[in-house]
């Protein structure tokens, strides 16, 4: 399996990866606003934000997954270390529903 990290949405837009994944989160029961390219692109436009976009893929590039999680700071300098956080609000999505457990 692979990861690829998209830490800017031209980037991941521009990747290959982009049509596949808008694809994947339509289709997917789970698919919501907060794992979309537009909350992508809004979580860009605000400075304490830094989006980034994890996407994983099988060995045949096939995509099995992904996340789309925010690095949220406020403040500056020593304040803006110390209230560091990533925030996951969507949750991640996966080709894998349902695992039991007997």
């Amino acid at each position: 399996m692979q990861i690829l990290n998209f830490t800017l949405f031209e980037e991941f837009r521009n990747s290959g990866f982009f049509e596949p994944y808008q694809t994947f989160l339509q289709s997917h029961p789970n698919g919501n606003f907060y794992q979309s390219s537009d909350f992508f692109q809004l979580a860009e436009s605000f400075s304490e934000f830094k989006p980034f976009q994890l996407i994983a893929l099988d060995e045949n590039n096939n995509l099995e997954g992904s996340l789309l999680g925010i690095f949220q700071s406020n403040g500056k300098g020593i304040t803006s270390w110390l209230s560091r956080r990533i925030i996951v609000w969507g949750g991640r999505l996966s080709s894998i529903l349902l695992v039991q457990i007997k």
